[in-house]
């Protein structure tokens, strides 16, 4: 990808979203700090040696924390401040936080500086022969455990905290099928004149498709369409064409305006079904709306508008609009925190109460409610009771943790410690197949509370790390039976 170009890109967007702010009445105190975090996205461009996955992840922090603020702000014609109760409180948490996050990241490159090495768990994944044989086996058998996920994982029954009898450890599998679709998009790029690659590529993300329809999560399609991404950005030398900044654009479009309306639709009340009942019901709502998106968009208000907070300013940073985009203007819940802290101060230890779900699930009876839903229902913007799961992100959950002191050194720690770990798993990302993987597969940390990162790594990064070190001993076993294979042919024909 040609990054020069990407960059004044940017820059423009940055400053169109910040000029549309200021001419229908943003604050401009407000829309100052935002832009001043958006522009922190380009340290990673400016700074010289390798790109790795934590340069990618810093940039999706600037992007959560400012950039894409502006522009949903914008796009919904919306004054950055508005839905914000507590503004002043919010903006020093905000730059206090990401000051915070800024350091850590700074740490961690000269952490990454003084230990070169990382691991090299993939490197003999970016082999033409493995993308070759490799890859669809790859993808399939993460499909069998996202289905078996979807049969056997306990389910929460909606509006209470509790949740159906199951099993939830397929989950931590599924993250092969992002893994597979790096691998198809690393090969179609090796491959470009070769079509079959770029069918097998779609035919992919049909299934994905059907798989987060019956999961009943956007996640399942936005992860591998995101993995996606980053193998075009790091993957070879493919020069980007309208083709495929239209096709990317079609995939994001169809999230905002299709799946995620079926998703909010059939997450209301439809919980009970079954693998090929959520599909069937799926189409039902498709049909029900004559297949437009305007119709479709109804359905969802309707389903919406039986949800208190999440459809009032109090629990929804965008209201009155109902583009489900709040999860990437991580503001809002910095404010629906930072405006009760004065009166409920601080939550405390509950937001760590995460890391009990380390230990697996037969050997802990575990609750449905997470720390983002005990957040939620201690400060106000979601009904107490009811597990909704909202995103709260890094600044907002050490607010409720310990205040200003813990905004001052949390994020930092946590955005240092996921770094320096992505880092040393994932190792540089051009032409690197394996950290190209890793960063695609762990961006959306970047939404969790402070007591959900150590989870990722104690239960889904160990699953990652478990599968690097099979691949690399499994390459390692076939590179040495290819070699004894070749010294015994040689020895046959010396002796004839």
């Amino acid at each position: 990808m040609q990054f020069k170009s990407t960059l004044i890109l940017y820059h423009v967007i940055c400053l169109a979203a910040v000029c549309a702010q200021l001419f229908i009445g943003g604050s401009f105190v407000l829309c100052l700090a935002l832009y001043l975090i958006s522009i922190f996205a380009t340290v990673p461009f400016i700074k010289k040696g390798k790109w790795y996955p934590g340069d990618v992840f810093f940039i999706f922090a600037c992007l959560y924390y400012g950039t894409l603020t502006l522009i949903v702000k914008t796009v919904v014609n919306q004054p950055v401040q508005q839905n914000i109760f507590a503004e002043s409180d919010t903006i020093i948490y905000l730059i206090t936080g990401f000051v915070s996050i800024f350091v850590g990241y700074l740490f961690s490159t000269i952490t990454l500086n003084f230990k070169q090495a990382a691991f090299k768990l993939g490197s003999g994944v970016s082999d033409i022969y493995f993308l070759k044989n490799r890859t669809l086996p790859i993808f399939l058998v993460g499909c069998v455990f996202a289905i078996l996920h979807v049969i056997f994982a306990p389910k929460v029954i909606p509006g209470t905290d509790l949740q159906t009898a199951g099993f939830g450890g397929f989950g931590s599998l599924e993250f092969l099928i992002s893994f597979g679709v790096v691998c198809q998009t690393c090969l179609m790029i090796l491959e470009n004149k070769n079509q079959k690659h770029k069918i097998i590529l779609v035919l992919m993300f049909s299934f994905t498709l059907v798989i987060s329809v019956a999961a009943n999560s956007k996640g399942a399609f936005i992860k591998p369409l995101l993995s996606m991404i980053m193998a075009i950005a790091f993957y070879g030398n493919l020069k980007v064409k309208l083709g495929h900044v239209l096709g990317v654009a079609s995939g994001l479009l169809f999230v905002f305006f299709i799946l995620s309306p079926i998703v909010h639709i059939m997450r209301s009340d439809k919980f009970e079904l079954g693998l090929l009942d959520r599909l069937a019901n799926a189409i039902e709502i498709l049909q029900k709306a004559d297949f437009d998106i305007s119709k479709l968009k109804t359905q969802e208000e309707v389903v919406a508008a039986a949800i208190d907070f999440s459809n009032s300013p109090q629990g929804n940073y965008l209201f009155p609009s109902n583009l489900n985009a709040d999860r990437f203007t991580l503001v809002g819940p910095i404010d629906m925190v930072a405006r009760r802290y004065n009166s409920l101060g601080p939550l405390g230890l509950p937001v760590l109460g995460d890391i009990v779900n380390i230990i697996p699930g037969p050997f802990i009876k575990k609750e449905a409610a997470i720390s983002p839903d005990l957040i939620a229902w201690y400060y106000g913007f979601r009904q107490k009771g009811s597990v909704a799961r909202p995103i709260v992100g890094l600044i907002a959950s050490a607010i409720a943790l310990g205040g200003y002191i813990a905004v001052v050194f949390i994020p930092g720690i946590a955005m240092y410690a996921t770094i320096v770990a992505l880092n040393f798993i994932g190792g540089p990302l051009r032409n690197n197949v394996w950290g190209i993987f890793v960063i695609g597969s762990s961006t959306f940390m970047i939404e969790g509370c402070v007591g959900q990162l150590p989870v990722f790594f104690a239960r889904d990064y160990l699953f990652i790390i478990v599968t690097g070190f099979l691949l690399k001993s499994a390459m390692i076993r076939g590179a040495v039976e290819t070699q004894r294979l070749q010294r015994f042919s040689s020895s046959r024909r010396i002796r004839i």
